[in-house]
């Protein structure tokens, strides 16, 4: 159903806004799902990321020790 107007859009020779449009439509439609699942996941998971990441930096970068 799309594939026509658009190889015949393409064969034409006009500029091919129309192919460049859908391929865009296409690209937002794939991408929105996985930023909403990335986001999900880091909010849910947010508690125990922030638990690793301190216990790595308590490690790694010790809090100078105040002598007195």
């Amino acid at each position: 159903m799309c594939k026509y107007p658009l190889e015949n859009d393409l064969a034409n020779g006009s500029s091919n806004t129309m192919a460049s449009g859908l391929n865009t439509g296409i690209l937002y439609l794939m991408a929105i799902p996985y930023i909403i699942l990335m986001l999900g996941g880091y909010f849910f998971f947010k508690k125990q990321i922030d638990a690793k990441v301190k216990g790595w930096r308590d490690k790694y970068f010790p809090a100078k020790q105040i002598n007195g």
